[in-house]
């Protein structure tokens, strides 16, 4: 229940009334915003008597007593004889509500019985009116939609334009909204092209599978620093190890044959057994390059970025199959997605500012270096991929963060720049349609 509604439940109570009303002003009507003991909402069209009868006194900007005492003056109570018609009403007390010198609303006490409302009451209740009336308009106001608190403090600021009283205030209204324009279409001001970013390392490393087999170890996780010919992973080279002692035991076969040959001065047997051993340790070279090809080691010092390979443990690898990704020292590089539409407005050199999400309360300065030619599909528009520079450092930075990067164009007035946007989409779109 609202606290209209029991305020308004409390003087039936009080005043032994069968229903008390309560009315505000909305689109300069009066509409009902509460009924004592009654928990429904409230709808526009519901009791048009007792909307009556309030717009009745507060038309004449007094209290009306139905039926008026003898000798008191005839005030028009018209519409309060037909609520009491319909009704079967004895007594109707009708109460304006003021806020600030201005009537806002009214309150209607009905009964069907009881002795007529005496001066002493109507008192009491008008100085109730003065204190309560205004905190229960402000908190009706506050229930009602966004748009008709909008619309009425529109209306509100036209009628105060309106009154002779406020010539200077229309005055300095008009001085400030005349500002307002010459501002937005003289004065020059730092434009700002917005896009979504993300940062990359400047340089980065892929390693392959030099070698068709199956991951043994894993020794480094994304996000892990490394040092150069660290050990990264390795791979199983029990296969590799059986087959280069079947070609140390075929060398040694090769060489005793040699050597048998050489005793007996056979020529031809020697030349053979000769390009046999020759072939064999050529394949045991092979064999031990790739043995210290199954361990992956660092090229250089730098973070891991990409390949959790925690999870691929004795699977098997083909050759040339990216295993790890990594980053080298402390330099990024910041990919910005421009819409097509404002990437004219993008020279290399522009600075900027960057905001990352992991990070919301720092900004980054930027510089862009490169603009890609080439436009991508993002979100549903095409966008091109601006490439920049961070100019401040900082350690706790990582590659995979993304953000918002505003970068600075051409200084031109606010207003050109829309008007511009709008001739450029107006023209786009005549001559799709039209031809």
């Amino acid at each position: 229940m609202s606290a209209a509604t029991i305020f308004l439940s409390e003087l039936a109570t009080l005043f032994s009334c069968d229903r008390v009303c309560l009315g505000f002003f909305a689109s300069k009507k009066m509409r009902i915003a509460a009924i004592s003991q009654h928990f429904q909402r409230v709808e526009q069209s519901v009791l048009p008597e007792v909307t009556a009868a309030m717009e009745e006194a507060v038309l004449q900007g007094i209290s009306l007593v139905y039926p008026q005492p003898a000798g008191t003056f005839p005030h028009i109570t018209l519409a309060h004889s037909e609520l009491a018609r319909r009704t079967g009403l004895s007594r109707i007390l009708t109460i304006p509500l003021a806020k600030d010198g201005q009537l806002i609303g009214a309150l209607t006490l009905e009964s069907r019985h009881g002795v007529a409302f005496d001066p002493e009451c109507i008192s009491f209740l008008e100085k109730l009116a003065v204190d309560v009336g205004p905190a229960l308009e402000f908190k009706w106001r506050l229930q009602q939609p966004l748009w008709s608190r909008g619309m009425a403090a529109i209306r509100g600021g036209m009628a105060a334009l309106r009154e002779k009283s406020s010539r200077r205030y229309r005055i300095t209204i008009a001085l400030i909204l005349a500002a307002s324009v010459v501002a937005l279409v003289a004065i020059p001001v730092p434009n700002n092209v917005t896009g979504q970013a993300r940062l990359e390392a400047s340089i980065q490393r892929v390693i392959s599978a030099p070698i068709d087999g199956y991951l043994k170890e894993v020794h480094v996780r994304p996000g892990d620093r490394v040092k150069a010919n660290q050990v990264l992973a390795e791979l199983n080279d029990d296969a590799l190890r059986a087959q280069r002692r079947q070609l140390e035991a075929e060398a040694a076969q090769q060489e005793n044959a040699l050597a048998d040959a050489m005793v007996k001065n056979d020529r031809s047997q020697a030349a053979t057994s000769r390009s046999k051993l020759d072939e064999t340790i050529a394949q045991l070279d092979l064999t031990d390059q790739q043995l210290t090809h199954t361990r992956l080691v660092a090229p250089f010092d730098g973070v891991v970025i990409k390949g959790d390979l925690s999870q691929l443990l004795d699977a098997p690898l083909k050759r040339s199959d990216a295993l790890l990704t990594l980053s080298q020292g402390q330099d990024f590089r910041v990919i910005v997605e421009i819409d097509e539409r404002d990437i004219g407005d993008v020279r290399i050199g522009n600075t900027g500012t960057l905001a990352l999400a992991a990070f919301p309360e720092e900004r980054f300065s930027i510089r862009v270096v490169r603009i890609t030619p080439l436009a991508t599909t993002v979100a549903g528009y095409n966008a091109f991929e601006v490439e920049a520079v961070i100019e401040t450092t900082a350690s706790k930075l990582m590659p995979g963060l993304k953000g918002v990067a505003k970068i600075e164009t051409n200084n031109q007035p606010a207003a050109w720049k829309w008007i511009a946007r709008f001739w450029h989409s107006l023209t786009y779109m005549v001559w799709s349609r039209l031809g």
